[in-house]
């Protein structure tokens, strides 16, 4: 029951994934994604090797409203996005380090990291690697 319903809530995930953050129309805030920058971390865009191994943190701060659910998708070449993980949330600010081996052929890979509010709102940014 609990697969069906990440399935399911991955799925409608993926279908969103054109939004980036909501604009907030009754003064309240929308929740807030940062990448870690230090030295060692990928945190923009950028073309990187075939098989190359890399580490992304995504940090999301909440806005007005709690958040409750992180979410992370991958689309490779273009394709639809695919769910890759999932985790409820209950602390702020949320912290996910992800190690990231990119494909051993030339394309692109697009990962998402989402955060969806109490009140449903969604929150997402994207790192596009280009493999060669």
């Amino acid at each position: 029951m609990v697969q069906k319903w990440i399935f399911a809530l991955l799925l409608l995930f993926a279908l969103i994934t054109s939004c980036e953050k909501d604009n907030a129309v009754d003064g309240s805030s929308a929740a807030d994604i940062t990448f870690r920058n230090d030295s060692g971390y990928t945190f923009t865009n950028d073309t990187v090797g075939l098989s190359d191994t890399l580490r992304i943190v995504m940090i999301a701060a909440e806005g007005t409203d709690p958040l409750e659910l992180f979410v992370l998708n991958v689309s490779y070449d273009g394709d639809p996005a695919i769910g890759t993980d999932t985790a409820d949330i209950n602390v702020n600010p949320y912290m996910f380090d992800k190690q990231v081996i990119t494909r051993s052929v030339p394309g692109t890979e697009k990962w998402t990291f989402g955060v969806i509010e109490g009140d449903g709102d969604r929150t997402q940014r994207s790192i596009t690697l280009v493999t060669q």
